[in-house]
């Protein structure tokens, strides 16, 4: 809690807990806390970029903390400063990691403190309806958001991957 109000800072994706669908599960996080929020008669702003960032502990021997850092983490808490009440925006990298599964507003881009160039912003405005939910007959799996990998009816490759050199490469991407 500080001047701004109450703050909550969520990873998604941090190992051992990654998914291929990290920034849909964050994007759908915020739909769903922003539902609570609001039943509480509260307000409620997010920011939610994709990205690399640092997450561990910092600080010295007589005064530690865990936290995250990084430029991704900068650009989200300027995106929860520039939305409007009870709203949400992503960043470009979440949007198009998201847009399957999302129904968006295409905002204008903004200054945001730290960047010299303006950031393309969008507005998440609702989930998009993807049918059925789980083993039908025809036993393929069916969630609620699109399946990436080629083994659940989607088209990424992951599954097929069969050397350690090709797991190395996904790691460096």
């Amino acid at each position: 809690v500080d001047d701004k109000g109450l703050l909550f800072l969520c990873i998604f994706g941090q190992p051992p807990l990654v998914h291929t669908d990290d920034a849909v599960r964050a994007t759908h996080a915020c739909f769903d806390m922003l539902r609570g929020v609001m039943d509480l008669g509260l307000e409620a702003r997010f920011g939610v970029t994709s990205g690399r960032a640092f997450c561990g502990v910092v600080g010295s021997d007589s005064r530690q903390e865990y936290t995250c850092l990084g430029d991704n983490v900068n650009l989200s808490a300027r995106l929860m400063a520039s939305s409007k009440k009870n709203g949400i925006l992503t960043d470009e990298v979440t949007y198009k990691a998201t847009e399957r599964e999302m129904v968006y507003e295409v905002l204008d881009p903004i200054k945001v403190k730290g960047k010299t160039a303006f950031i393309k912003i969008f507005r998440p405005v609702s989930l998009k309806k993807t049918g059925r939910i789980g083993l039908p007959l025809d036993n393929k799996l069916c969630l609620p958001w699109q399946q990436r990998c080629t083994c659940v009816g989607g088209s990424d490759p992951i599954d097929k991957l069969t050397t350690w050199e090709q797991l190395h490469k996904c790691k460096v991407l």
